[in-house]
């Protein structure tokens, strides 16, 4: 079992024009960066089931037409957040 996305998100942080997303969450859909050339897969080796970062993201909204976006994503070999459990049955 794996938890896909797992996050809490605050907009107006501190009555400012900044928005906050930390967690576990997905750069797909709304939050995607281009066409996800540089970030699409977030974590290798599952076969594409999910498409998760251990990340945090803040949106900076300057004015109506610009933001700045800052973003420190953690992901591990072996995720230590949240790791699968039962990825194999014995038999």
């Amino acid at each position: 079992m794996v938890v896909d996305n797992l996050y809490i998100k605050a907009n107006n942080v501190f009555g400012l024009p900044v928005d906050l997303k930390i967690g576990r969450q997905d750069f797909l859909g709304p939050d995607m960066y281009g066409e996800g050339f540089l970030i699409a897969d977030g974590n290798p080796n599952d076969g594409s089931r999910c498409f998760y970062f251990n990340a945090a993201k803040a949106k900076w909204r300057i004015n109506e037409n610009h933001n700045v976006d800052f973003v420190y994503i953690t992901n591990r070999f072996q995720d230590t957040y949240l790791p699968s459990w039962r990825t194999a049955i014995e038999d």
